[in-house]
């Protein structure tokens, strides 16, 4: 009994030997990163050298600025600039309108006989952000006529959030395009696997912070032109500002809210005009 367990020790000590020896030979393992961190980097890899990606990113990092300012500060713009005829069911209306009506025009510009079949997403979303600056431009040049008109600055805050939210409706329509694109440039890397996820996961990553900087930048826009809520320069209602220098508050608030229109515009059309993603 003693020879076959002394054979079977020293058969166990040879497959140990043998596997340390295998163990010695191999290479050693390199560790896998986290799918998280592995798909950001593909990712980022790909913005680099994506053109359309880089500017449309940059493009909607802004467009998600403006929506959100728009968004959040509308009802308190509404209640600081509103005319006296403005009671609060008609600026809960004019609210509600602002709301629902980006939703009705998106319908209409994407059917059979719409603007984006006929013209294409490119162009569709560039004349939106024409409209965008054209009455804000006219608003602008009317100077203290218009700007001291109520009912035209509420006009101007509900269209302008209107065709601000009209934007952010037709993007996916772009972000189908450059799916397409990175999916013809990539397709023998991958073997014809899909990158969608990748490709919005990007943008939706970049244009994030657009959403945060929207209440600070507009809490700041708000409190350097002088207007207080429920403070000196407003009724107890806020339904109008009064006080020695309520005038000059409401032109420069209005003066603020054109400037922020124009200038967000202004940089969207300059970032559009080089993506070269046409139809």
């Amino acid at each position: 009994p003693a020879e076959p367990a002394a054979k079977l020790a020293a058969a166990a000590t040879a497959a140990e030997a043998e596997r340390k020896l295998r163990a010695a030979e191999r290479p050693p393992r390199r560790r896998r990163r986290p799918a998280a961190v592995a798909a950001t980097a593909t990712g980022l890899r790909r913005l680099a050298s994506a053109r359309n990606l880089q500017l449309y990113s940059a493009w909607r990092l802004i467009q998600c600025f403006s929506c959100c300012f728009e968004k959040n500060h509308l009802p308190l713009l509404l209640v600081a600039l509103a005319p006296p005829w403005l009671t609060p069911a008609r600026r809960a209306a004019a609210i509600g309108a602002a709301f629902v009506a980006p939703h009705v025009a998106t319908l209409a510009l994407c059917q059979p006989a719409g603007v984006v079949h006929a013209l294409g997403v490119h162009r569709a979303i560039e004349l939106v952000m024409c409209a965008k600056l054209g009455h804000a431009l006219v608003l602008g040049a009317g100077g203290g006529v218009l700007l001291r008109s109520p009912t035209c600055l509420v006009a101007h805050l509900v269209l302008g959030r209107v065709l601000t939210e009209l934007s952010c409706r037709l993007a996916p329509l772009a972000e189908c395009e450059l799916v397409d694109e990175d999916a013809a440039r990539h397709a023998e890397e991958r073997g014809g696997e899909s990158a969608a996820a990748s490709v919005v996961g990007v943008v939706n990553m970049l244009s994030k912070p657009g959403e945060s900087l929207a209440p600070l930048l507009g809490v700041a826009l708000l409190d350097a032109s002088g207007w207080r809520a429920g403070g000196a320069n407003s009724m107890p209602d806020d339904s109008v500002l009064i006080g020695g220098d309520s005038y000059r508050t409401t032109a420069t608030l209005a003066r603020t809210v054109v400037a922020v229109a124009v200038c967000v515009t202004v940089a969207q059309l300059v970032l559009w005009r080089h993506y070269s993603l046409k139809r």
